[in-house]
């Protein structure tokens, strides 16, 4: 397993997409977010901006934002 604090969010978002029963596409537009940019979040390429996580936070309504960034 990858130890960098990127791959557990990731890991953490596909796992809670998954288990909300969401597509990407789903997930994307109820959080107003580029695709490609979620992509790269939860393949652990990228971090979120603050107001991404946030968005995509209540579009899983996952909570995940305050213990989860850097």
């Amino acid at each position: 397993m990858n130890a960098h604090p990127r791959a557990g969010f990731a890991a953490e978002l596909a796992r809670r997409r998954a288990e909300a029963r969401l597509s990407l596409a789903e997930v994307v537009a109820a959080a107003h977010v580029a695709r490609g940019y979620v992509q790269h979040i939860e393949h652990g390429h990228r971090w979120p901006s603050p107001a991404v996580a946030r968005a995509l936070d209540t579009a899983l309504n996952a909570k995940l934002t305050a213990s989860s960034l850097p």
